[in-house]
């Protein structure tokens, strides 16, 4: 069994990224989510591979050390059929989708943004175009609860910038996600417009790109710091 997509400097699950104590895989959780079910299918996995630790990053990523071997195409197919891998390897680099820990859960929060994750996950895993994105693209919801993400958290080392940051907020006639896009872009969209507006953004960024033809893929907020000096922005914008 060989590694199913080419190596890349983050970490993944569909190659192998050597480190000092071998063979490491990273396991991607979209919105950080860990059923029961998922969480026996990695213990039987690391009890195969005679591994005792798993690690969490500050992404909400599972990784898994010291791996003896590339996993066999059944080991694929099982993290696949319990959501723990993507259904397209040539996804598997980009950032996972961020959201806070204690989403659904907490009485403080706006507006429960799991669905929301789940809904950008299914709109990624079937549009494989998307794989052109580089790995630092990252998306993340912040649903205002008393737990923030991105740098809404009152502690800077917590602070997780995200390439697209949706942020709840209450306007005077309802709930709406707060889009600063780098700089603040006073732009507020309604939730249910949130996969829509990334479809959109993420497609503007790769036509860009591909205009461009670079060798090293911009970020977006490079991108968007260039448009800052051509454009004259609106105040507040609702979507």
């Amino acid at each position: 069994m060989t590694w199913l997509t080419q190596p890349n400097p983050c970490p993944g699950l569909f190659y192998g990224t050597f480190a000092l104590d071998g063979l490491l895989l990273r396991l991607r959780l979209s919105g950080g989510y860990l059923n029961r079910r998922q969480g026996k299918t990695i213990a039987t996995l690391l009890e195969q591979w005679d591994l005792e630790r798993i690690q969490v990053t500050n992404r909400a990523n599972l990784q898994i050390r010291s791996v003896p071997k590339a996993p066999s195409l059944e080991v694929y197919q099982r993290l696949q059929a319990q959501g723990l891998a993507s259904h397209n390897p040539h996804l598997d680099h980009l950032r996972n989708l961020m959201t806070s820990p204690t989403a659904g859960i907490d009485s403080q929060e706006l507006i429960d943004t799991r669905p929301l994750i789940q809904a950008l996950d299914a709109y990624i895993q079937s549009h494989p175009q998307l794989s052109a994105l580089p790995p630092k693209f990252s998306i993340g919801i912040d649903g205002g609860g008393e737990v923030g993400i991105g740098l809404r958290s009152i502690l800077p080392w917590e602070h997780r910038p995200n390439e697209l940051q949706f942020s709840a907020v209450r306007l005077d006639d309802g709930i709406y996600l707060h889009l600063p896009l780098g700089n603040d872009t006073q732009v507020f969209i309604a939730p249910e417009n949130c996969v829509p507006l990334v479809a959109a953004l993420t497609k503007v960024y790769l036509d860009y790109v591909n205009i461009q033809q670079s060798t090293k893929k911009p970020r977006l907020k490079q991108i968007l710091a260039v448009s800052y000096t051509h454009l004259t922005l609106p105040t507040k914008r609702i979507v």
